[in-house]
């Protein structure tokens, strides 16, 4: 028998409270060495078994619910980056004090209060995405703005004004325009509309499993078939065979989605666009989140961290699981809406 559609809201409603006791009680610091175990396989597949379903889920039928979840996730990536900075800049201070790298840093990182002013800003940000239909202008002037009054604060605090004060706060507008106004448009595209009819929890469907399948897919065929590495600097196990994977894995499963549309799966609520339509979306999303995955190592090596957080048993942080969307998500969102 059927679960009625109100014991299967309230089962939702339980997974977002375990996902908020997950964002209150686990650990932003990020993992700096990270030893592959049975464990960790089996809590991969755990986590995975509890978030596909309960993302997909909440996004194709309880869009208040996916909006909740993908602003929580802004809030812990933001921790995550907040956490990342301040170990980078440990290990600065360490290279000039003495000469070499402290790669066990002991220092409990200290929210000031523009860390915490950003994070508040960044879920006001989420929260107002919901009620404005111009994304893109909004963020831009608002993130004008957050430099400005995060610069004002920055400088209020320091005895003196030097170039340090400028470094930080552009930092933590880089954490806005990186982090926050991407991950916004995971609301925006929960809103796409195509002849009147909102297919928004399809996109998203669509948009984080060809996403997270070309992450996986790149992880697996690099370890196994990974010969030619490109830039190892930045990442060691980066290799062309992955990118190639990703790529491909992206579009195949689009195209199966677009094959799910045509046999009447209507319960994923896929949008009725063309066989190319759906390859050119696996394409973008492919493409976005090499980048996005890139540009994530990019910063850890910069920091020296190996993991952003611990958010996803197995998988590693926030920043970890949606470096790929980061890129892919905006590039993805405004395709649909001013080409298709």
């Amino acid at each position: 028998m059927l679960l009625s559609y109100n014991t299967v809201h309230l089962c939702y409603w339980l997974g977002l409270l375990y996902v908020f006791q997950r964002a209150y009680f686990s650990s932003n610091n990020p993992i700096i060495n990270k030893e592959n175990n049975n464990n960790d396989r089996y809590f991969r597949w755990v986590t995975a078994v509890f978030y596909v379903p309960f993302v997909t889920g909440s996004a194709i039928y309880f869009s208040h619910i996916w909006q909740i979840f993908i602003t929580l996730m802004a809030w812990q990536a933001l921790g995550e980056y907040n956490n990342i900075i301040y170990r980078g800049l440990q290990n600065i201070i360490s290279q000039n004090n003495y000469g070499l790298h402290n790669n066990h840093v002991k220092t409990k990182k200290k929210y000031s209060s523009t860390d915490n002013i950003l994070q508040i800003i960044g879920v006001l940000h989420m929260a107002i995405t919901y009620m404005w239909n111009d994304t893109f202008n909004f963020s831009v002037w608002l993130s004008f703005c957050l430099f400005i009054i995060l610069a004002m604060i920055e400088f209020l605090y320091q005895q003196s004004i030097n170039i340090r004060c400028m470094y930080s706060v552009l930092l933590r507008w880089l954490a806005f325009m990186w982090i926050i106004w991407p991950l916004s448009h995971g609301i925006k595209i929960s809103q796409l509309y195509i002849n009147d009819i909102n297919y928004g929890g399809g996109f998203i469907v669509i948009a984080l499993l060809t996403s997270w399948l070309g992450d996986a897919m790149a992880m697996y065929i690099g370890k196994r078939y990974g010969s030619y590495k490109i830039m190892t600097k930045i990442s060691p196990n980066k290799s062309l065979q992955g990118m190639i994977a990703t790529i491909i894995s992206c579009t195949t499963l689009c195209y199966i989605l677009k094959c799910c549309q045509i046999n009447g799966w209507d319960w994923l609520n896929l949008p009725p666009l063309s066989t190319q339509q759906y390859i050119i979306m696996g394409i973008i999303i492919g493409i976005g989140g090499i980048l996005g995955d890139m540009w994530e190592s990019f910063i850890k090596r910069l920091c020296k961290v190996k993991d952003s957080g611990c958010f996803f048993p197995g998988h590693g942080g926030v920043l970890d699981r949606f470096d790929g969307f980061l890129i892919a998500g905006p590039l993805y969102y405004y395709y649909v809406k001013f080409i298709i």
